[in-house]
């Protein structure tokens, strides 16, 4: 009898068995490992994606993989996506989507428009690398297609180097979102180029402020400064400079060991000062003159060094005020620690005015092995 009960149930049972409902299968679709997006003519919106596309000839092993650009015009982000997918007979799935760039006009709009789309939809990866172009950003799709690498991977390599070396904050879809409705702080991404020999290149970042880029940059050492004065720095941050010592030109390599940032905000009656103290431990990485190992030398090498940091951080600050970038987050300490000034300030406004006094200390703490 409990033998017949078991054989009865069984059935029941795989009867009552949830099967797998939602699945999308790789044969009917087209994943799209990297996107652009471009302003068009009557303020229409280009949009641009690569899909690999693997042919089989008779067995796996035969298999070869290309990579198609397609691209289309429509009225939103979404609308050029759909006009897009009339162009092939697979779906196209943005879920393993790597990367993301926009055009620098298309840029100085509200970016939020261009980022809705990936915002609503769940299987979105937020987890993309995000650029702008200086240009078209179509144009880099169409340029990375003759190398040997995927779209996608060639430029999310390029920008994880560029995130190791400290020449780009780590930025993607989903970090910059809380950002762009703060009125505290402001952000920046990876800012890239297309150079005359159709290599691409990482040129900096791009300030933002509010939702819209404000055309203006910040250049390579520029954007490893400001890391530094943000504490938000990669593996290595290497810095290169050509001096003057002992009445001669030179140059001189180095990276920074270790670094600590202080940062306040003093309101005052005259307005707002921001004292921001940088102290770094610096190894030397090239310097021809050498006598390194005479303490007048380096005590003179160290002098110049933190006179150029201060300088350099002072040009910096002065950039990120012009743009009204507040990418050191200031708006956020005065609304933390001074509410009061905070709600009769308008931060827009302030912003511009505020007094930075940037003060950098130099250490060198290793010189190489020779002197």
């Amino acid at each position: 009898m409990k033998r017949a009960c078991e054989l009865f149930s069984l059935p029941l049972m795989i009867l009552l068995l949830t099967g797998c409902w939602d699945q999308t299968l790789l044969k009917n679709t087209r994943l799209i490992l990297a996107a652009s997006f471009d302003s068009s003519s009557d303020e229409r919106i280009l949009a641009g994606v690569t899909t690999p596309i693997v042919s089989t000839a008779g067995s796996v092993q035969n298999s070869k993989e290309s990579v198609e650009l397609l691209m289309s015009e429509g009225l939103s982000p979404r609308d050029a996506r759909l006009e897009i997918d009339n162009k092939t007979s697979q779906k196209l799935d943005a879920s393993k989507l790597l990367i993301l760039t926009i055009g620098s006009e298309l840029a100085k709009r509200d970016i939020y428009s261009v980022l809705d789309v990936f915002y609503r939809d769940p299987k979105s990866a937020l987890s993309s690398k995000i650029a702008v172009v200086d240009g078209e950003a179509i144009d880099v799709l169409n340029n990375s297609l003759d190398s040997n690498l995927r779209a996608g991977n060639l430029l999310t390599d390029l920008l994880q180097s560029a995130e190791n070396n400290t020449t780009v904050s780590v930025e993607d879809i989903q970090t910059i979102c809380a950002e762009m409705f703060d009125e505290g702080v402001d952000f920046m991404v990876p800012f890239l180029t297309l150079l005359p020999e159709k290599e691409i290149k990482v040129d900096g970042m791009a300030m933002f402020h509010d939702k819209s880029f404000t055309g203006k940059t910040l250049e390579v050492e520029e954007s490893r400064l400001f890391l530094l004065l943000k504490d938000k720095v990669g593996k290595t941050v290497p810095f290169s400079y050509k001096i003057r010592f002992h009445e001669k030109e030179t140059f001189v390599s180095f990276k920074v060991k270790s670094h600590k940032t202080d940062l306040k905000v003093v309101p005052s009656s005259n307005g707002i000062k921001v004292p921001v103290t940088l102290k770094v431990e610096v190894s030397i990485q090239e310097f021809p003159e050498d006598t390194l190992m005479k303490k007048s030398t380096i005590d003179e090498l160290t002098k110049l060094l933190q006179k150029r940091l201060e300088e350099d951080s002072r040009k910096v600050l002065e950039k990120l005020q012009e743009a009204n970038c507040d990418g050191l987050g200031i708006g956020n300490r005065v609304q933390a620690f001074y509410p009061e000034v905070w709600k009769k300030t308008d931060w827009n406004e302030e912003y511009r005015n505020i007094k930075f006094q940037p003060q950098v200390k130099v250490t060198i703490a290793q010189h190489g092995v020779i002197d």
